[in-house]
């Protein structure tokens, strides 16, 4: 037909069999009109003008509140292409969106036309069953679907011989349901390919090989107990336990599908978190802290031994050394407590899944960033500050020297290994965090764009994966597991070095300060920097 061309208000056309409703305006103030500009509704509105009493060139339209009316006509035309499997559903759907987007109006007859209940109803239960349930799945087009019952009653209800679709063929990473094609909890992933499969190796590798180096660094601290059971080398053992716990957790959960998916429907499951789900959540959420509150406190510890000997010496001397370390360990235990208790009874900040296949939950973005992401910042930056401090320090004392490095005390260049190692580690995640979280938006909107076409149906080539795996950093993500490594590794470097801290005599910071070299270091007479042994 000629979209030009004024048409009479002839509702049951062979074109289109519609409910409509006519409003009448006074009860609407003051009245407002806007010009319709798109092309993609411009058809159905031309045909309806003589139902507002008009037959302008301009069509009018009541103007759009929330969204403006050149973003509803792309989300119109994006959902039109998505229908044209459905031609019979496409048919009526596009103009009853019309209708319900852009109701035509004429503030000088008082009069506006609209869509009506009935039509909704008819649409979205019979005829476009299936993409509409989809589309309701979907931020971007469930904001576009009217609530039926918030609609005013037809004036005349129209018929239509259209039958809605059944039986749908899947992608093998999707199930039917209802004629729909959902994706599988436990198969679906959000990288494919060599990606894939270099951050899934990359993930459980490191797990096993952490869950190793934490298992041999607590058997050989036995061995070198007289060493390492000691303040404050006593907090590697505290975070080499930590370490086992994550290890422990992250394998369990991860490595069986039943422990994450609550249903065989992933969109069920992200909306019904398993208990272990939950639980996993908040023993990562508090582990994670708490680590961070060991390897500043073994730093900072240190720090009070190199820049202020006489108070370290003082503190020694007065038998304070175990309260230090207890206080030390009920704060790391007790920081982390409320953001978890949080994140395990409010539900908008529930532990859940946050990539496919599930690595270990986190809690909601905004708790996760404020008790995990921003305080690491500020734990990393502290804990650089003095490591950057104590080397200078050493420096100027010339412990560190080649010309001094036969004197040097092994312990002094192990635990600030792994002082540095911890910091490289906590670096890439936070760099690795970053970039999720700046492509985070793109890439849930991409997911949900896939999902929704997948829904409809397994056609090859229709949908692409590339709408969100454009947003995902695999190769980041499984190089940021292997730099985790970087800390057991050095830790279990220093348990296996304690062995020889007997030895040398230079530099032994970590125990406090009782040869008769140190005393007179700390007096002014001897430039070599020592603090001897506390045995």
């Amino acid at each position: 037909f000629d979209s030009n061309a004024p048409l009479a208000c002839d509702l049951n056309s062979d074109l289109l069999a519609a409910s409509w409703t006519n409003i009448n305006l006074d009860k609407l103030q003051p009245c407002a009109a806007e010009v319709y500009t798109g092309s993609i509704c411009k058809p159905y509105l031309r045909m309806w003008q003589s139902c507002v009493e008009t037959d302008n060139l301009d069509v009018f339209i009541v103007p759009p509140v929330a969204v403006p009316q050149n973003s509803l006509e792309d989300i119109v035309s994006t959902f039109g292409s998505l229908l044209d499997t459905f031609p019979d559903c496409k048919t009526e759907a596009l103009p009853f969106l019309c209708q319900y987007l852009f109701p035509l109006i004429n503030c000088t007859s008082g009069r506006s036309h609209s869509s009506s209940q009935e039509e909704c109803n008819r649409i979205a239960t019979t005829i476009c069953l299936q993409p509409w349930t989809v589309a309701a799945l979907n931020p971007t087009y469930s904001s576009l679907l009217p609530d039926c019952n918030m609609l005013p009653p037809g004036n005349s209800v129209g018929s239509s011989n259209a039958s809605n679709s059944t039986g749908v063929i899947c992608h093998e990473d999707f199930i039917e349901e209802d004629s729909l094609c959902y994706p599988r909890c436990d198969r679906f992933a959000q990288s494919s390919g060599s990606a894939g499969r270099f951050i899934s190796l990359s993930s459980l590798i490191s797990l096993v090989i952490l869950g190793v180096l934490s298992i041999l660094i607590l058997l050989f601290s036995v061995w070198t107990h007289k060493e390492m059971y000691t303040y404050p080398s006593v907090l590697v053992i505290v975070m080499a336990c930590t370490l086992l716990v994550l290890a422990l957790i992250s394998l369990i959960y991860g490595t069986n599908s039943d422990h994450y998916c609550s249903s065989e429907n992933l969109l069920d499951t992200l909306d019904d978190y398993t208990v272990f789900t939950t639980i996993a959540g908040a023993i990562f959420h508090y582990c994670f802290i708490t680590i961070s509150i060991w390897w500043l406190a073994h730093i900072a510890i240190i720090f009070i031994k190199v820049v202020f000997p006489h108070q370290s010496q003082n503190i020694k001397g007065a038998g304070l050394q175990k309260f230090i370390l207890i206080g030390v360990i009920i704060l790391g235990l007790a920081i982390p407590l409320p953001s978890t208790i949080v994140g395990l009874a409010v539900e908008e900040h529930e532990f859940g899944i946050r990539r496919f296949p599930a690595g270990l939950p986190a809690a909601e973005a905004d708790i996760y960033f404020y008790s995990v992401i921003f305080y690491n910042c500020i734990i990393v930056c502290v804990g650089v500050c003095l490591m950057i401090t104590i080397g200078w320090y050493l420096l100027r004392q010339k412990c560190f020297t080649v010309e001094n490095s036969y004197r040097q005390n092994t312990s002094d260049k192990l635990v600030m290994v792994y002082f540095a190692s911890f910091a490289v580690s906590a670096t890439f995640f936070l760099i690795q965090y970053s970039v999720l979280r700046k492509n985070y938006n793109k890439f849930t909107d991409g997911l949900a764009e896939y999902f929704f076409c997948e829904a409809l149906g397994y056609v090859p080539g229709r949908c692409s994966r590339d709408v969100f795996e454009d947003y995902t950093s695999p190769y980041l993500d499984g190089f940021t597991y292997i730099m985790i490594l970087l800390v057991p590794v050095s830790m279990f470097i220093f348990v296996i070095g304690s062995r020889k801290w007997k030895t040398e005599e230079i530099c032994k910071w970590n125990y406090g300060v009782d040869s008769e070299e140190d005393k007179n270091y700390l007096s002014g007479t001897n430039k070599n920097f020592s603090f001897g042994t506390s045995e």
